[in-house]
C-alpha cells in the first residue's frame, strides 16, 4: 500500500499517516520514523518519531522541496505539547536529519 502511494505521489498528494525507518548514523542509539505526512506535494509538513532509551520525542518540519528549505515547526514528547516553531526557514544540510526526512517525502515532479 505504502510502496503504491509513494510510487503515485508526483500526481497526488493526500495527507497520509505511515511509519517508515530512517537510520540516522549521528544517533545510532535511537531509532527515528516519518509517523505523519500533511500538506501538499511541494510543501509536506512531516512528523518524525525518535525513539531512544529514556524517551519517546516527536518533531514536525515544515519543507520547501522546491528551494530544498526547512522550518522546524516544533519537538516534544507529545504532538500537543511541542515547543514554538522557528521563525524562519533554513537551508537542509548534508547528514542532517532534516536531508534524510526531505529525501524520503520531497519527490521531484
Amino acid at each position: 500500500m505504502i510502496g503504491k502511494l509513494l510510487a503515485a505521489w508526483p500526481f497526488v498528494f493526500a495527507p497520509f499517516t505511515y511509519a517508515t525507518a530512517i537510520t540516522f548514523e549521528l544517533d545510532p542509539d535511537a531509532q527515528y520514523s516519518i509517523v505523519n505526512v500533511d500538506g501538499s506535494a511541494s510543501s509536506p509538513l512531516v512528523t518524525a518519531q525518535r525513539v531512544g532509551a529514556n524517551v519517546t520525542s516527536y518533531t514536525v518540519h515544515q519543507f520547501d522541496c522546491a528551494h530544498q528549505r526547512v522550518r522546524f515547526m516544533g519537538e516534544g514528547t507529545s504532538l500537543t505539547n511541542l515547543s514554538p516553531p522557528d521563525e524562519e526557514d533554513t537551508p537542509i544540510f548534508k547528514g542532517s536529519l532534516s536531508r534524510l526526512i526531505a529525501d524520503a517525502v520531497c519527490k521531484p515532479s
